[in-house]
């Protein structure tokens, strides 16, 4: 508690047994008491509190002994020794930051969890934090300068932000934030809360975000494993998209959507009780604040416009993508060498594809959430040819072909007449 807060708490003492030091409550101090611990009050800092009458002679006790001083809550005596941080987990966090002095806390916090440090806690978030500012770090010399894009979609940010923990199927599960933002209008683009923060469920993101706002010239993120994920760059290779990496442990130079983080966090997250939400309903409350308050409400930045006013001056530059060509970039590709059966393997489920097509190497294109959309190519540069799932038990049922001339087979018939069944 800082000066300011532990001397309005003190006021506040005071006026409650004021009447007793100036001999003014009119009766004895016990029964003063008794009746004033009666009542409610409105603690600065506090809220609602009750107190006992034990407390308030307390209170009287402390003023005889120490003046108003004595009012004012004394200081922990283990104040800034972070019990809940180990000895092994505070070494740790000074040698990561003399490696990296630019650590961010929340990524230190992320590397003590996983190194299985804070075993005397468990440690918050918080904690590492404030153990953070009493560490000192040298000064970041790094040339940054803030930047901004000429043009609306010529550049997206993207992040993950840590969220609340929501109810499924009777259960509390954390949720995650994964947004873009436009670099020029800062518009949001696209943001979803989901139950994991993966490749998947930032691909969903992306692709939901060019269907309904176009294709960006490039994309800027950290060095996150999901952005680094191989399908991700594929992606945007296919799209013509930069994909472009800020430094590493370098927060800052992606603040415009850091910023909004904590917009959202003020705006929409405070005033409403996350613990009753479901997951849709979170993603419904975040499409109601996005289009209704903050692509509406004049920016900061952005000369008294509003992000949707900005990013609708440019809409005559924007890259539009065919939805067929959007979900074909994301496909996954493998190379698969048919076999003698015409099937190929694709995540341990067999598929069926030309005969002709037995014994020849093919690409393979498929979507590993959606296993109906398979596609093939016989070759580089070829048409997209759907195949199907193998049916075994349909295929018993399909001839196999005329006998020729001049070819023999096996009869049953011949080989067990009536006649010679009927001895056996």
């Amino acid at each position: 508690m800082d000066e300011d807060s532990a001397t309005e708490l003190a006021i506040f003492r005071f006026s409650i047994i004021a009447s007793v030091v100036r001999g003014l409550a009119g009766k004895p101090a016990n029964e003063y008491f008794q009746e004033a611990a009666a009542q409610s009050y409105l603690v600065p800092g506090l809220g609602i509190r009750e107190f006992s009458p034990r407390t308030l002679r307390h209170w009287h006790t402390l003023f005889r002994k120490h003046g108003f001083d004595g009012l004012k809550p004394s200081r922990r005596t283990d104040r800034g020794k972070f019990r809940a941080l180990s000895r092994d987990a505070k070494d740790f966090m000074v040698h990561r930051l003399s490696q990296c002095p630019t650590l961010s806390g929340t990524a230190l916090y992320r590397e003590v969890v996983n190194a299985q440090l804070d075993i005397e806690g468990p440690c918050s978030l918080s904690t590492v934090q404030r153990f953070l500012k009493t560490v000192p770090r040298p000064k970041d010399d790094a040339d940054r300068k803030r930047f901004e894009l000429r043009y609306a979609n010529d550049c997206w940010q993207s992040d993950v932000m840590d969220g609340p923990y929501l109810k499924d199927k009777g259960a509390k599960k954390k949720a995650y934030l994964i947004g873009f933002i436009d670099d020029a209008s800062r518009l949001v683009t696209h943001a979803e809360f989901s139950f994991a923060a993966n490749s998947a469920a930032l691909e969903s993101v992306f692709r939901t975000a060019m269907s309904k706002r176009g294709v960006p010239k490039r994309v800027f993120v950290d060095n996150g494993k999901i952005f680094q994920a191989r399908q991700l760059r594929l992606a945007c290779a296919r799209l013509g998209i930069g994909l472009r990496y800020a430094k590493a442990y370098s927060a800052p130079s992606k603040g415009k959507i850091e910023r909004f983080w904590r917009t959202l966090r003020l705006q929409l997250l405070e005033s409403i009780d996350t613990s009753t939400l479901t997951l849709d309903e979170l993603n419904a409350e975040l499409a109601s604040y996005l289009e209704n308050t903050y692509h509406r409400r004049p920016h900061g930045s952005l000369e008294g416009k509003n992000p949707m006013e900005r990013w609708l001056e440019d809409q005559a530059r924007f890259r539009l993508v065919d939805p067929l060509a959007l979900s074909r970039a994301f496909l996954c590709e493998v190379r698969r060498r048919v076999s003698k059966d015409a099937t190929i393997s694709v995540c341990q489920n067999l598929f069926e594809v030309p005969s002709h097509l037995s014994g020849s190497q093919v690409r393979v294109h498929y979507d590993p959430q959606n296993l109906s959309r398979v596609f093939l190519q016989e070759a580089e540069g070829s048409s997209f040819m759907p195949v199907s799932r193998l049916r075994k038990v349909d295929n018993s049922t399909i001839p196999r072909g005329i006998k020729t001339e001049g070819q023999t087979g096996l009869s049953f018939a011949e080989l067990f007449p009536a006649d010679k069944t009927k001895e056996v």
